[in-house]
C-alpha cells in the first residue's frame, strides 16, 4: 500500500489512508491467545513463538510512531 501512495495527488487522501492503518495498528488486539486472554512475550516458554511475538511487536511499534511522524509532517 505504501509503495502506491505517492499516486494520490492529494495529501489529504494521503493522510486518510494512513489514519485507517494507524486506527487498525492501535487497535486492542493480540497475536496469541490463552482462550479470553491476550500472551504477552513472558508468557511463552517456546522461544521461536516468544521471537516471533517480539518482532511483531517491534515492527507495530516502529510502524505507529512512523505514521504519526508523517501524519505530523503532512500537516493533516
Amino acid at each position: 500500500m505504501l509503495a502506491f501512495l505517492r499516486h494520490l495527488d492529494e495529501p489529504t487522501l494521503q493522510a486518510g489512508v494512513l489514519r485507517r492503518r494507524l486506527a487498525f495498528l492501535t487497535e486492542p488486539a493480540g497475536f496469541f491467545w490463552d482462550g479470553d486472554r491476550p500472551l504477552r512475550a513472558a508468557d511463552f516458554d517456546d522461544p521461536f513463538r516468544e521471537g516471533l511475538f517480539t518482532i511483531a511487536t517491534a515492527t507495530s511499534r516502529t510502524e505507529i510512531a512512523w505514521l504519526r511522524q508523517t501524519l505530523t509532517a503532512l500537516g493533516l
